[in-house]
């Protein structure tokens, strides 16, 4: 008996001394010694070059209890990635780490480079780079924009993460970049990006970038992007402003929801037919000069809100079919899933161009509160 015990004690020791061999963490870095990459800059300053510009936060012990921490601008050229990235290990204190990322930026030109797709390709087989991290567009080189972010010890990578992610949120444009990697391999598919530009001394979201094929095609600014919010992002209210149907000179500013979107899609006569039904919830937020109306009025404020709001579609749609011949709005999803057998005897990009897209667009004022016109005296009283 006393052999079998001895023997039980032996194998428990020896598993206790393997276990605490195999896992102890002999490679272990205090985050002192790590160079954590708050956000990533990518360029092509030319042709043949690739420069990486990188915000890093730089950790410091100020006692036994406390740290802090410097974002430090950090740049790494080369003719290739892999060139580019040493050159940045070099000037780095330490093992380069991506896991903190909360943004990729890549400049305008770089967007319309060769390497675009190359770094795409690169980032999807990177295993540090967490692919949730946000992608968009600069229209001018992200070191400009690195460099005015840590002269206050900030970070653009903060910045994106506060500001663009939440506009994004709850939208149908989908802005990380494992999205973007996954939509860019989806023949005929056009892909759209939040973009970013200096204004005022600050960064700021400017629009949104049209990638075709890899390619930046173009940049739409933010007055222009109205109808394709509508279409993209039903769950996000949308602030419209426009002159009162009967007194052309009092402007009123509309709080709109969506509150229905059905897109429908068919093949008729050699011809892809898309219908897209929206049905709109609206509110008056504010109207420059106080006044009630009837609920005729009302009625014919909805019907001129869904004129103006189909005409704002319908002007997008008319350009991504002519001017950009590539599908920004995702229809290619719905057509493939609801005509199966067809999508599969077509090429969707040179079907998209000429299809029939028709758009219907019911608006329902749902608080009159401020619109009433038995609340016109209370409104004259103000």
């Amino acid at each position: 008996m006393k052999k079998k015990y001895y023997k039980k004690i032996s194998f428990l020791l020896l598993s206790t001394c393997f276990s605490l061999f195999f896992t102890a963490c002999w490679d272990y870095k205090d985050i002192e010694d790590r160079a954590l990459i708050i956000s990533f800059g990518v360029d092509t300053p030319a042709p043949d070059k690739v420069r990486y510009d990188a915000e890093i936060a730089e950790f410091r012990p100020m006692s036994a209890q406390q740290t802090t921490y410097e974002i430090g601008h950090f740049v790494g050229e080369g003719s290739n990635f892999d060139a580019a990235r040493e050159n940045l290990q070099v000037q780095a204190k330490g093992p380069l780490s991506n896991g903190p990322a909360t943004a990729v930026i890549v400049s305008e030109r770089f967007a319309q480079s060769n390497f675009f797709e190359d770094y795409l390709n690169r980032a999807n087989r990177q295993y540090d780079l967490r692919k949730t991290v946000t992608l968009l567009v600069s229209k001018r080189p992200p070191a400009e924009l690195m460099e005015l972010s840590t002269k206050q010890n900030t970070s653009i990578g903060f910045f994106v993460e506060s500001n663009i992610q939440s506009l994004f949120k709850d939208t149908h444009v989908d802005i990380s970049i494992a999205n973007v990697i996954s939509e860019s391999r989806i023949k005929d598919l056009g892909l759209l990006l939040p973009t970013i530009d200096i204004v005022e001394g600050k960064p700021q979201y400017i629009g949104l970038s049209v990638i075709k094929d890899f390619k930046l095609v173009d940049i739409i600014d933010i007055p222009n992007i109205t109808g394709i919010m509508f279409l993209m992002s039903p769950n996000n209210p949308m602030i419209l402003n426009l002159p009162d149907p009967k007194h052309p000179t009092n402007v009123l500013t509309i709080s709109t929801r969506v509150k229905n979107r059905k897109i429908k899609t068919s093949w008729e006569k050699g011809k892809a037919i898309i219908n897209v039904s929206l049905s709109t919830n609206a509110s008056l937020s504010f109207q420059y000069e106080l006044q009630g109306k009837s609920p005729e009025d009302i009625k014919e404020l909805e019907a001129v809100l869904s004129k103006h709001i189909k005409e704002m579609i319908m002007e997008s749609v008319s350009k991504s079919q002519n001017n950009y011949k590539v599908d920004i709005f995702e229809f290619v999803k719905y057509f493939k899933a609801q005509n199966p057998i067809q999508y599969r005897q077509i090429e969707w990009g040179k079907v998209y161009p000429e299809a029939e897209v028709n758009v219907d667009v019911k608006v329902n004022i749902t608080d009159k509160n401020a619109m009433e016109y038995e609340n016109k005296e209370k409104l004259d009283k103000r």
